[in-house]
């Protein structure tokens, strides 16, 4: 892998990658712009699994009060504390205007580890507030599975996908990687992605399209063999 394709403009990627118009660092959340900067050095993947592995900590509350809440009472607290921080989610009830988000979902199969890496370190689109990642089963370091989701911050339906959001899936898209746009509450949208509040040391569960959960762990749990039901 060329570490020039990171900080000119010149592509110098993998044949899965190569031809791609990529962003020069990863930039997740607006706490990972204040970490890294953007002039610096590009990032290494082992700063942005880092980065996406802390865990959030409730300074106002232990992790033991926190879990004796009821969901309502945790999303007011969310609301309230104003946290964005990458695998942490909010429903669209905390959202300020009311406003929903739909998410595209996309799995990475049969993957060499290093093809994976490098989709890791140039494709995470830079401004959005969350990337979530899962490890499907039969996950390893050496071939990876895993799922990724981004947000798109408009709501839209499967058929506008290439049409109104052409950022995302058409870098999908170029990649041969089969993917679907899912939302919440929204009539024109195949069916709701539920998104739970996280807190600290608590375990949380997501729901796919097709209802399966699937435990979240973090990159670097995935990057060293975790696996998780699917």
């Amino acid at each position: 892998m060329n570490n020039s394709a990171f900080n000119g403009s010149e592509i110098a990627l993998s044949k899965p990658l190569a031809g791609l118009e990529l962003p020069i660092t990863v930039s997740p959340s607006k706490d990972f712009r204040e970490t890294f900067d953007r002039e610096s050095e590009p990032v290494t993947f082992g700063q942005v699994a880092k980065f996406l592995s802390v865990p959030f900590r409730d300074e106002g509350m232990t992790a033991e009060e926190f879990s004796k809440l009821t969901p309502e009472d945790k999303r007011k607290r969310d609301g309230v504390a104003g946290h964005w921080l990458p695998g942490r989610a909010r429903s669209s009830e905390d959202l300020i205007s009311n406003y929903s988000h739909s998410y595209f979902v996309f799995d990475v199969l049969d993957w060499r580890r290093e093809e994976f890496e490098e989709l890791i370190r140039i494709c995470l689109i830079p401004d959005a507030f969350a990337v979530i990642m899962h490890s499907l089963r039969g996950h390893t370091p050496d071939n990876p599975r895993v799922r990724i989701i981004y947000p798109l911050f408009t709501p839209i339906s499967l058929s506008e996908a290439y049409l109104a959001q052409p950022k995302v899936p058409e870098l999908l898209c170029h990649l041969g990687l089969s993917g679907r746009v899912v939302g919440e509450r929204l009539s024109e949208v195949d069916r709701s992605l539920e998104l739970p509040n996280v807190s600290c040391d608590e375990d949380y569960w997501f729901r796919t399209i097709e209802g399966t959960p699937i435990f979240a762990d973090t990159i670097l749990e995935m990057l060293s063999g975790g696996v998780g039901p699917h």
